[in-house]
């Protein structure tokens, strides 16, 4: 299995676990003002994890891949600034929307690191890195 797969696969069920927490707090009144921040949240960080994960499992060499991993954080970074910046212009949000926001966010930041420091392990162990090839000479 790829590893992009294997991040898929992964990435899929945090989400579908993330999908019932958060479907069973709807329930709760005092939660109704940040149903659409929480679940806007959720599906953009899905989705812009499922990016980042993709062309961060491509990468072949140690250079490339922290190269890989900053641009995409810096476009994660910005679509994430684009998003909450459009949804209180439009929304003009309560106090605390920001909260569901963070929470999402940490959460997938949280666990694409993890996988991205799985994924530069896996090139160490195949001797991928450029450090592991100029050793060798």
């Amino acid at each position: 299995m790829t590893k992009y797969r294997q991040f898929v696969k992964k990435t899929s069920k945090l989400t579908f676990y993330l999908i019932l927490v958060l479907g069973v707090v709807s329930f709760l009144p005092a939660y109704k003002p940040y149903l659409f921040i929480s679940w806007a949240s959720l599906f953009l960080f899905f989705g812009l994890t499922l990016f980042s994960g993709y062309y961060n499992s491509r990468s072949v060499n140690k250079s490339f891949f922290l190269n890989i991993f900053f641009i995409t954080l810096a476009i994660k970074f910005f679509a994430s600034l684009c998003f909450f910046a459009a949804y209180y212009l439009l929304f003009h949000p309560i106090k605390y929307t920001v909260l569901p926001f963070m929470v999402f966010f940490a959460i997938f930041k949280i666990f694409e690191t993890i996988m991205l420091v799985q994924f530069h392990k896996d090139l160490e162990e195949l001797g991928e890195t450029t450090g592991s090839s100029q050793e060798a000479r």
